[in-house]
């Protein structure tokens, strides 16, 4: 065993010594172009970069695993190809294959209701039957949940809440089940709380047992496991600083740790590659179900049960991206030509200038063209939403008048809308001008100064409201008023409250 510490000295200046102290597992010239950039973006500290893990394989041989710059630059401790970083959202692929495990062993059915696997938490059919929200729908983000983060730190008092009473609270289906497509990290977390029940251990320990352990991924882990520690990248927020450790209530989300040399382990298994002294724990068969399964019909083609599928140049890529604070993360597949890219990051500002490519997949696009000739370095680029004058139908324009239910009581909501402007009035507060107002596709959003005085936002203050509602069939506004956490360098939460409004 190597040590990767070297002596202290001088902080994110030694970031270009870094980038050249730590050798690759193997050697291929034909990465040098995508080696020579990482270099580059690392050296120069590119939209942020502290340090770069990359790993590829390609039929069934892992070709590439390096790691740059410094996982934790306080404690000199250089990147490597097994340092272990936090992976966001590319914890929904993995929790989704722990879960087939159980589908495999015949003890969960995708088809039935989710909550036929929970415990007093139940999920509520405010639109549609929670009957209807089934196991494969909160796998396909398309079970009617609302979009929902939520953050804990360390170093502030609040207390974790169990999944069970997060489900309680926000488990309110605000769309009809196999309607549409919105991305949920409460599913996922049940996802992982379904798995932990029916397996009948702690979700830490179903992952052990039933991803981690048989693929070999002795670097991985639901939050760093105990003697991982000295592997494990410190998260910094985009000044630099050091961000104190973050829980959630959806753990089955974003709580999975993992090193580049695990993670295209994983990826290996799941494009049918022999996993070099790894057992697959899925069949062919169910590997392919969760790119492409029954339950997406109807509902967003490009997501399967924990993967996102696209269509690029003539192949079929499968992926997941994760962000949060302190993380940026990318895992993509193309079985055709049986590759796998991991590219994991613990500091990036993503949100890069060149041409609307974050740079995660700068880094992933250059490592696939080195093997795939003909692919698009444009692949992930973002499309900045288009921006068109407000223009609100007659038939908005009047008073509307409901209410927004929160875990604890309903507050009335009225709603003003004249002349393109919104007023909101909430409970016994001031009307509020509803700022940054849109109306697409038959949703009304817009942000306002308001309170929903529960207990959990009173200990998180401040944070601001927003709107997020549909006219549903009926001329009805349905939908969710969210808190948001605002007037903090940390992103907290965006929790959901079911809001139903009528016009007057």
């Amino acid at each position: 065993m190597f040590s990767n510490k070297i002596p202290h000295s001088a902080g994110f200046a030694l970031l270009a010594l870094a980038t050249i102290a730590v050798q690759p597992v193997s050697a291929d010239q034909r990465f040098d172009e995508a080696r020579h950039y990482i270099e580059q973006v690392v050296a120069t500290q590119k939209a942020g970069t502290v340090s770069l893990s990359i790993a590829v394989a390609k039929d069934g041989e892992i070709l590439w695993e390096e790691g740059f710059g410094w996982a934790d630059v306080e404690n000199r401790t250089r990147a490597t190809e097994h340092t272990t970083y936090s992976l966001a959202s590319i914890s929904k692929p993995i929790t989704a294959t722990a879960l087939m495990t159980l589908v495999e062993a015949g003890k969960i059915d995708l088809d039935r209701p989710a909550n036929d696997y929970l415990g007093t938490g139940k999920l509520t059919g405010r639109r549609g039957d929670a009957d209807a929200a089934t196991v494969c729908r909160l796998a396909n983000h398309t079970s009617g949940l609302p979009t929902h983060v939520n953050f804990y730190y360390a170093d502030e008092p609040m207390v974790l809440p169990t999944v069970n009473e997060s489900i309680g609270r926000y488990g309110k289906l605000v769309g009809v089940p196999g309607e549409a497509y919105v991305y949920s990290n409460l599913g996922f977390g049940i996802l992982g709380y379904i798995g932990s029940r029916v397996s009948g251990t702690r979700y830490e320990d179903f992952m052990r047992e039933a991803v981690f352990g048989p693929l070999g991924m002795s670097h991985s882990g639901v939050g760093v496991p105990p003697g991982l520690e000295p592997y494990a990248a410190v998260r910094y927020d985009k000044y630099g600083k050091v961000l104190p450790h973050y829980d959630f209530d959806h753990p089955g989300a974003s709580a999975i740790y993992s090193s580049a040399h695990d993670l295209v382990r994983f990826g290996m298994m799941h494009i049918g590659s022999p996993v070099p002294g790894g057992k697959a724990v899925l069949s062919n068969a169910t590997i392919e179900q969760m790119r492409h399964p029954a339950c997406s019909r109807g509902g967003h083609e490009g997501y399967g049960l924990g993967w996102r599928v696209d269509q690029e140049s003539g192949y079929e890529i499968v992926s997941h991206g994760g962000s949060m604070p302190g993380v940026k993360t990318i895992l993509a597949m193309i079985p055709e030509e049986n590759l796998v890219v991991v590219v994991l990051t613990n500091r990036i500002d993503d949100r890069s200038p060149t041409k609307g490519v974050p740079l995660r997949w700068q880094v992933a696009n250059r490592a696939i063209k080195s093997l795939v000739s003909d692919w698009p370095l444009q692949f992930g680029k973002s499309t900045p939403a288009e921006q068109t004058p407000l223009a609100l139908p007659d038939s908005m324009h009047g008073e509307w008048r409901g209410t927004v239910s929160t875990y604890e009581s309903d507050i009335p909501l009225r709603l003003t809308i004249a002349n393109n402007t919104i007023e909101a009035r909430l409970g016994d507060q001031a009307a509020t001008v509803v700022e940054d107002v849109s109306f697409k596709d038959g949703w009304l959003r817009g942000n306002w100064d308001g309170e929903l005085d529960t207990d959990e936002l009173n200990d998180r203050r401040p944070y601001g409201l927003r709107l997020n509602l549909h006219l549903d069939d009926a001329r009805n506004l349905v939908g969710g008023v969210n808190a948001v956490s605002s007037g903090t360098k940390r992103y907290h939460y965006y929790v959901p409250h079911w809001t139903e409004l009528k016009k007057r």
